[in-house]
Order: C-alpha cells, then sequence, then structure tokens
C-alpha cells in the first residue's frame, strides 16, 4: 500500500506547481481550483496536508462562486503550491526513514538520496530508491 501511495505521489509531484497565467475567466478560475484540489489529493495520499490548505482552496471555490475569479485563482494558486510542499515534506520524511531503517542500501544508493535529501528533493529521492529496486 506504501508503495502504491508512493508511486502515484511521485509520478503526481510535477503537477503541483501552478499554472501561470495571466487569464482570470471563470474556466481559468476553475482549472487552477482543480489543480489545487489535485495536489491537495496527492498529498494527502502521501499522508501530509498542511492545515492551510482546505481553507485556502475552500476560500478559492466561494470567490469563483462570487464572481472574483483573480482571487479564486490567486487562493487555489496558493493552496496548489503548500500541498506541492507537503507532498515533498512526506517524500522527504519516508526517504529519511527509510535510509535509517534499513542495512542492505549499497553505498552510491544512500550517498544519492542523501545529496538530494540535501537540497530536499523528496520525490527524487524516493525515485532514486525505486529504480534500484528498493521499495521504500
Amino acid at each position: 500500500m506504501v508503495a502504491t501511495v508512493l508511486a502515484g505521489a511521485v509520478a503526481n509531484a510535477d503537477d503541483t506547481r501552478p499554472a501561470v497565467s495571466g487569464n482570470t475567466t471563470p474556466d481559468s478560475a476553475s482549472a487552477a481550483i482543480a489543480r489545487a484540489e489535485h495536489a491537495m489529493s496527492a498529498a494527502r495520499d502521501a499522508g501530509n496536508v498542511w492545515l492551510e490548505t482546505p481553507s485556502l482552496v475552500r476560500r478559492a471555490r466561494d470567490a469563483h462562486a462570487g464572481g472574483h475569479y483573480a482571487r479564486a485563482i490567486e487562493l487555489a494558486d496558493r493552496a496548489q503550491i503548500q500541498a506541492g510542499a507537503a507532498l515533498n515534506q512526506a517524500l522527504v520524511g519516508r526517504a529519511r526513514y527509510f535510509l535509517r531503517t534499513r542495512d542492505d542500501i549499497d553505498p552510491v544508493t544512500r550517498k544519492a538520496v542523501i545529496g538530494l535529501l540535501r537540497i530536499n528533493a523528496g520525490a527524487e529521492a524516493v525515485a532514486v530508491f525505486g529504480r534500484q529496486g528498493y521499495r521504500p
């Protein structure tokens, strides 16, 4: 189960960046909210949603319903960024735990993962384990 969640989280890790756009139509606001919800879902699947993120998504939906599309996009983008950071935080934590609890990790993989963790790159660290056949 954990491997499945991690695989999905790693696959979606790059999808958590907000789209850059000056478009403030109802459709663009809806798309921003959908991206934020998707990113929050990936963070939730990884077991880590920050406290403010669901509130930001709710406020973005309310702003959209009130016709304040630019505000809705702003709030949704903030939620999406927070969800991406929460997902990375969860993946960094899992990779660090895996490093501490396993003695059979080859030295090259261990060094690569430690280097990635130094730059706080959780998805990449978990992906290195996966490419080497480990299941964190």
